[in-house]
């Protein structure tokens, strides 16, 4: 006896979508373009844990390379505006799925802001620490670290890393360069 077909499966006459290795394969790249397509592709494990194959469109070099040219931590909305400036019509969703590959990826990092949307940078920055603002919540980098805060943590406590967040007040706000 046939299984009975699971609600919204596919009749079995419709032909199967192609596996996203043989989409590419069958991949055709417009007039002078001499990439591979490993280099169009990568591999990244999604949160799912599958492993599958992301492509290199236009749209995620837009992404990375608002995120990289920045000289602080984004928002998913300043990550926007600065990746539509290459990629017209480029959809909020697109950018929030894309940082979150990006993230699993480990091309980016998340900067979290108690309270506030996480923030994105570069992952393969040297150690550093940020600076919130709470006039403009602009979120900056801040060079250096206190060094060693294992005097810090409670008796028979293991200290195996830290993150710090300062509090206060931007330059620009202080002048009243940002209104």
């Amino acid at each position: 006896m046939k299984p009975k077909p699971r609600a919204g499966a596919r009749p079995e006459t419709t032909p199967k979508r192609r596996s996203a290795p043989a989409r590419l394969a069958a991949h055709t790249h417009g007039p002078g373009c001499d990439h591979t397509h490993a280099e169009h592709s990568k591999t990244s494990e999604a949160r799912s844990g599958v492993a599958r194959v992301e492509r290199d469109t236009r749209q995620r070099r837009a992404i990375r390379e608002a995120i990289s040219a920045a000289d602080r931590p984004l928002t998913p909305a300043e990550i926007h505006a600065g990746a539509r400036g290459q990629v017209q019509g480029l959809g909020l969703a697109t950018v929030y799925r894309t940082l979150r590959i990006l993230a699993d990826e480990g091309v980016i990092a998340e900067v979290q802001v108690p309270g506030e949307a996480p923030r994105y940078e570069m992952a393969d920055k040297a150690h550093h620490h940020h600076f919130y603002c709470r006039s403009c919540e602009r979120v900056f980098e801040v060079e250096g670290c206190p060094g060693d805060l294992a005097s810090l943590t409670p008796p028979g406590f293991a200290l195996d890393g830290h993150e710090l967040l300062l509090f206060g007040t931007c330059a620009g706000c202080r002048s009243g360069a940002r209104a």
